[in-house]
């Protein structure tokens, strides 16, 4: 089967340039807090990875080194908690309106599992009833 590379790509430019301002609204939160979090934590994870860049080659590792290990995966684990939290809210917001076409409203960001549990919840008959009130 051949795969219209050209074709593909040439839609996706096409709506986003048609939609570029609906999908500026629905990004523009996320990505804001996403890239906030990151600046503000950034340095610090980089701080500890270059104490650990600093040690002497060859020597063995001390206590000072797995500190600063310890300390570098903390702020880069935190970072990417952070890129847990805020990815899904963009890719949501996106699909809904790319698959339904719907508008952005408030409070759409926190809604990004909605969809996925309502669809769950009309499939098994027994959840229907305990899900339903949350739909």
């Amino acid at each position: 089967m051949k795969l219209p590379v050209f074709t593909a790509f040439g839609a996706a430019i096409a709506y986003v340039t048609s939609h570029f301002l609906t999908l500026l609204r629905i990004v523009w939160l996320p990505a804001l807090l996403l890239t906030g979090v990151t600046f503000y934590l950034m340095p610090a994870a980089i701080e500890a990875q270059m104490s650990i860049a600093m040690t002497e080659p060859g020597a063995p590792p001390d206590a000072a080194v797995f500190a600063a290990i310890a300390e570098s995966f903390k702020w880069t684990g935190v970072i990417y908690l952070a890129s847990a939290i805020f990815y899904p809210m963009l890719i949501a917001g996106v699909l809904k309106h790319l698959l339904r076409g719907a508008a952005p409203r408030l409070p759409f960001y926190l809604q990004f599992g909605a969809g996925s549990s309502a669809l769950s919840a009309r499939s098994c008959p027994r959840r229907q009833a305990v899900l339903s009130s949350c739909f």
